[in-house]
C-alpha cells in the first residue's frame, strides 16, 4: 500500500542519563538521554549527530542549518556513513537538491551561499558511499492525496549496534529550530525532540526509512507492524492513532495540545467529545497574525474552529511572536499531546500537524511514551507557554495585538 510520512530521526551511541523536570524559564542544556528535549535551548540534534559513530539516516522536509551541516561533514570525516531522504521540494525553498539547474549551476540559478554548502555535502556524503534520494512521491504517496511531502523530521544513528537510537523531532534541522542566533533568524520556535532507544521502535524505523530509501512502493502497515504502532504514528496512519490517544482519556482527566494549528474536524471533535465527558482540555496554536493580518476569509475560518471550542469551555491561547523563545519573537511550530486520567500520565510527540494532509497524506513520525519524568518535562513546558502572560486569545489574534510589530504596523 502506497504511503507517505514525514520525520527525522537521529540515532547516538551516548549512554542514558536522568533529566530534571523542566520549570517554567530558561532551560539549562542535558547531557543526551533519552527523553524529551526543548530544542532551541538543549540542541539534542547536534548532540545526537556529534554521537554517532558508524551510520546516520536522515528522513526530512528542511535542512540548512550550518552548525548541523558542519556536524554532518564531521561525522563523514570520521568515517560515518550517510543517507538521507529528503522532500524534493519544500515550500518557499530555493534549494532544490534534485533540481538539475540548481544543482548543475547553483549560482546561476541564484541561490545563496547557505544553499551551495546544502549541494557540496550532498555531493560529499554521495563520495563517500552514501545515499541522498529524494522522498519518491510518485510511488510513496497515497492515491487520493493531492499534495504529499515528506515532512517528517527523523534521525536514526548506528542501527544494528549496541549504541541504536532514534531521533524524532516536531522541527526541522534550520536555524528557527535550533534558534541559531549566529544566522540571525526572524523567529525561534518553539520545538521539541524525543530520543529512543526501544528495539521494536528502531526496527520499524529501520524498515520504513529503508523502504522510503528504495522509493518503491511497499505496505507501510505491513512494515510497522500492529504492536509498533501503539508506540509510534506514522503518517499516513496518523489519524486513527491520534484520535484514539485523545478518546482514551477518561473521565476527570486531562488533555493538553500544542500545534501549528487544528484543522481537522474529526480531531477536533474528539478534543469536543472529551470535553463533554468531563475532561479539562486546553490548546496552544501559533498565532493568527503570524504571516500577516488576517484576512477576511480567514476570520470566518477561525470563528469555525474556534468558536465551539469557548462554547465547550476548552482553554485556547495563542502563540505570539511577543511570546519569545531564545531571547527572540516565538513561534508555534511544535506537535504534542500530553493526556492524564486515574491511569496516569501519556504523551505523544510529532511532526504532525493538525491538517488532513499530515494525518492523511504526508510522511510524518511520532512517538508515544508515559515515563513520569519525561512526560513532566514537556507538561511543564506546555504549561508554561500556556500561562505565558504574552500568550493570547483567538480574538486578539484575529487583531493582532501582540504580533505588531513582528509585521511593522
Amino acid at each position: 500500500m502506497k504511503a507517505s510520512i514525514c520525520c527525522l530521526v537521529l540515532l547516538c551511541n551516548s549512554v542514558a542519563l536522568a533529566q530534571t523536570p523542566l520549570t517554567p524559564g530558561p532551560v539549562a542544556p542535558t547531557k543526551l538521554g533519552d527523553g524529551v528535549y526543548v530544542n532551541a535551548t538543549e540542541l539534542p540534534t547536534l548532540d545526537f549527530v556529534r554521537s554517532a559513530r558508524k551510520t546516520i539516516d536522515i528522513e526530512i522536509y528542511e535542512m540548512d542549518d550550518q552548525d548541523f551541516l558542519a556536524e554532518l561533514r564531521a561525522a563523514l570525516a570520521r568515517g560515518v556513513r550517510v543517507r538521507l531522504v529528503k522532500e524534493p521540494a519544500p515550500l518557499g525553498s530555493k534549494c532544490l537538491y534534485f533540481d538539475s539547474a540548481v544543482a548543475n549551476d547553483p549560482i546561476g540559478a541564484g541561490v545563496g551561499e547557505a544553499c551551495q554548502a546544502e549541494l557540496r555535502l550532498v555531493e560529499d556524503i554521495r563520495r563517500a558511499g552514501g545515499a541522498v534520494v529524494p522522498f519518491n512521491k510518485e510511488t510513496l504517496c497515497t492515491d487520493n492525496c493531492k499534495h504529499c511531502f515528506e515532512h517528517g523530521k527523523l534521525l536514526l544513528g548506528d542501527l544494528g549496534t549496541r549504541t541504536a537510537a532514534a531521533l524524532i523531532s516536531t522541527g526541522n534541522f534550520n536555524s528557527t529550530n535550533f534558534c541559531n542566533l549566529k544566522q540571525h533568524p526572524a523567529v525561534c520556535n518553539r520545538d521539541y525532540s524525543y530520543i529512543t532507544r526501544d528495539e521494536a521502535v528502531l526496527g520499524a524505523l529501520g524498515r520504513v526509512f529503508e523502504g522510503d530509501l528504495r522509493g518503491q512502493t511497499y505496505d507501510l502497515e505491513q512494515t510497522l507492524g500492529p504492536d509498533v504502532q501503539k508506540k509510534i504514528t506514522v503518517s499516513p496512519f496518523s489519524l486513527k492513532p491520534l484520535v484514539g490517544f485523545v478518546q482514551s482519556v477518561g473521565s476527570g482527566g486531562t488533555i493538553a495540545v500544542q500545534n501549528q494549528y487544528l484543522k481537522v474536524p474529526e480531531f477536533n471533535d474528539a478534543l469536543l467529545a472529551a470535553r463533554a465527558r468531563n475532561v479539562a482540555v486546553s490548546v496552544m496554536v501559533t498565532s493568527l497574525c503570524s504571516h500577516g493580518r488576517p484576512k477576511e476569509r480567514d476570520v470566518k475560518k477561525a470563528k469555525v474552529e474556534f468558536l465551539p471550542f469557548d462554547a465547550a469551555g476548552i482553554h485556547t491561547r495563542m502563540f505570539p511572536s511577543q511570546l519569545h523563545v531564545g531571547g527572540k519573537p516565538g513561534y508555534m511550530h511544535a506537535k504534542t499531546i500530553v493526556v492524564g486520567d486515574q491511569r496516569g500520565k501519556r504523551a505523544w510527540v510529532g511532526s504532525v500537524n493538525g491538517s488532513h494532509n499530515a494525518m492523511n497524506c504526508n510522511r510524518e513520525f511520532g512517538i508515544f511514551f508515559d515515563e513520569p519524568g519525561q512526560v513532566l518535562r514537556l507538561e511543564n513546558q506546555m504549561k508554561a507557554d500556556q500561562d505565558n502572560p504574552d500568550a493570547e486569545t483567538w480574538e486578539e489574534s484575529l487583531r493582532c495585538v501582540k504580533d505588531k510589530a513582528s509585521h511593522g504596523e
